[in-house]
């Protein structure tokens, strides 16, 4: 039986997936975009930027093929109603995180190219003022509400790394 652990340990440790995370300094994890119906022209990019660096690092731009436009967005209250502004730049303080959530900070995919289908997936590059990028794979989701009558179809985290 120790064989088979020695070779199990072996395999994790040669993995990309492992290494990079003990490599990694800017990650995007656990990102997901809910389903869209066929009216929708948006939908909305939640999870958490992670900044292990000892510097300030500046998201300045999103790009994808799922939208015709992309803005990062916060949430104003009017008259009890949430509004989405959009906002040039999210800053991710040194050693810190940014939670991307509904009814704070957001990834807004404005004229969808399509309706965003559950167990798909889309590319997202986040791109820094430090000329860094990330290319994040996005899985698309039931909302919350809908989840709660499907048990099991919320894909695992997954997390991305930085790259030059």
């Amino acid at each position: 039986m120790k064989p088979f652990f020695a070779l199990i340990l072996l395999t994790l440790a040669a993995s990309p997936s492992v290494q990079s995370k003990t490599n990694t300094n800017l990650t995007v994890i656990q990102p997901y975009v809910t389903v869209t119906q066929a009216a929708q022209l948006s939908g909305f990019v939640y999870g958490k930027i992670v900044n292990n660096t000892n510097q300030a690092q500046t998201l300045t731009s999103i790009t994808t093929s799922a939208s015709t436009r992309v803005e990062i967005q916060t949430m104003d209250s009017h008259n009890a109603k949430a509004i989405g502004r959009k906002v040039d730049q999210l800053t991710i303080p040194a050693q810190s995180s940014k939670v991307l959530e509904p009814g704070d900070t957001r990834i807004a995919l404005l004229g969808l190219v399509k309706p965003l289908e559950a167990h798909e997936h889309i590319t997202l590059t986040l791109h820094f003022s430090n000329k860094k990028t990330i290319n994040v794979e996005v899985p698309v989701r039931l909302s919350l509400k809908d989840a709660l009558h499907s048990p099991g179809v919320i894909p695992p985290p997954i997390d991305h790394k930085a790259t030059n």
